[in-house]
């Protein structure tokens, strides 16, 4: 089983907190602290439903509708995230569960690359599985758009070459295969890069 380092954790919530706005300012005062605090990073996870979980904390950003914050812990619950730092900084030597809801969470490679299943809730979806395709996914949507520029560009030239040298027929096709590069849809883009290439 894949373990996520001290390292991927604080790259991910320094990441985070750059890009997001969290719904309350003492979620990012419990961000910054475990930031600072490498022994506690050692034990924190992230992971969904945090609510299933011994000592869990849900925290949201504005651009979501969920609630702002709520921690879980001893078979109780509160929203006073001031309340809350304070019981996480009693607590160090626990294991914490931090679940971080934004909008695009579920196809952010970010998210996936220090998610963890929650064994806590038996209806996980996050696995390494699913983080990989996500991943790969990513990947291959990079490389696509990539070949499609390198193409284009290819095309481009080619069309400047025809036109120097008077060559209206193969000028002809490869604007023809421009238009068509140029009006392809992205769920379709791969098919037609193929075509192109093969």
């Amino acid at each position: 089983m894949y373990t996520v380092s001290v390292d991927e954790k604080k790259d991910y919530l320094r990441w985070f907190l750059n890009k997001h706005q969290l719904k309350r300012r003492e979620s990012v005062w419990i961000l910054n602290y475990i930031l600072g605090k490498p022994e506690m990073l050692d034990k924190v996870h992230f992971v969904e439903n945090a609510q299933h979980c011994p000592l869990g904390v849900k925290m949201a950003t504005h651009s979501v509708d969920d609630e702002p914050f709520r921690l879980f812990f001893d078979e109780r619950t509160t929203t006073d995230a001031e309340k809350a730092f304070h019981h996480i900084r009693l607590n160090t030597d626990k294991y914490i569960y931090i679940e971080l809801l934004y909008k695009g969470r579920g196809s952010d490679p970010n998210w996936y690359g220090v998610a963890e299943e929650n064994s806590f809730d038996h209806r996980s979806r996050v696995s390494r599985a699913e983080a990989s395709f996500d991943h790969s996914r990513v990947a291959n949507n990079l490389l696509h758009n990539m070949e499609y520029y390198k193409l284009l560009d290819d095309i481009n030239k080619l069309i400047d070459e025809c036109l120097e040298v008077g060559d209206k027929e193969s000028f002809m096709d490869l604007a023809n295969q421009r238009n068509i590069l140029l009006k392809a849809k992205p769920n379709t883009l791969f098919e037609t890069i193929k075509g192109f290439r093969g």
